[in-house]
């Protein structure tokens, strides 16, 4: 991976990570530490799962960019 794709992955990654702490603060509204904890371990699984399949890449793509 080039660095210029770790660069889209992460930025799509954080912005993703903060729109869904924000939403997930304002359902939550999270007062104790183990509730903020809920708010940050939501918001990185959403990213997370969120930014792999928007920057997945088919076996088909990868075939024909690397003409196997």
């Amino acid at each position: 991976m080039t660095l210029r794709g770790v660069v889209f992955f992460r930025s799509v990654y954080f912005g993703t990570y903060a729109h869904c702490k924000t939403l997930y603060s304002d359902v939550i509204q999270p007062v104790t530490n183990a509730e903020k904890s809920l708010v940050h371990l939501c918001s990185a699984a959403s990213a997370g799962k969120f930014t792999v399949h928007f920057t997945r890449v088919s076996e088909t793509d990868v075939v024909l960019v690397l003409g196997a």
